[in-house]
């Protein structure tokens, strides 16, 4: 990872409950980073094996955050769609097409 990564999940993640993992994986997928996984033991404190994970409402954050991902991906996306090709005539360069003057 690199230092200006690392500057902007700070900037722009906040530590929440378990969505925040997945924003950071989005954050560097659109970075163009590679993804790779990476065995993590874990360790509990006083051998209590408890999990503060809460299934339905913490499933629902995930899944609000994968779906706000893509929402905002699919209007970014709509809005730096390059416009359609004319159908008439071409505007390569010096063929005198409606946009390039012939040389």
């Amino acid at each position: 990872m690199t230092h200006p990564f690392v500057e902007e999940v700070v900037r722009g993640i906040e530590g929440r409950r378990y969505e925040t993992e997945l924003e950071i994986l989005l954050l560097a997928m659109e970075g163009g980073y590679r993804l790779a996984t990476v065995p993590i033991p874990t360790i509990y404190l006083d051998r209590k094996r408890s999990s503060h994970f809460r299934p339905v409402l913490d499933s629902l954050r995930v899944g609000a955050t994968l779906v706000g991902w893509a929402v905002s991906r699919l209007l970014r996306e709509s809005r730096v769609r390059p416009e359609p090709e004319h159908s008439g005539g071409s505007s390569r360069k010096g063929t005198g097409g409606p946009d390039v003057p012939a040389r």
